[in-house]
């Protein structure tokens, strides 16, 4: 089973969050994370965030090719 790649990388991000978390600089790991809310209130404030239904499958992205020059 194909699985979108936002939903890897928003996994990743998420256990890396709780591996650092348990660590002796607990705190450190919030910072990136109050970042990235911080971008999505502002993004959803002023109606810019991508729906969901707008983004690529996994599939199309991979078929993406590079333009040459």
């Amino acid at each position: 089973m194909d699985l979108p790649a936002w939903l890897n990388e928003g996994s990743a991000t998420y256990f890396e969050y709780l591996l650092n978390a348990a660590g002796e600089r607990a705190n450190t790991t919030m910072h990136p994370m109050y970042r990235s809310i911080g971008l999505a209130e502002s993004a959803a404030r002023s109606g810019t965030v991508l729906p969901l239904t707008g983004l690529e499958s996994q599939k199309t992205w991979n078929s993406q090719t590079e333009k040459t020059t």
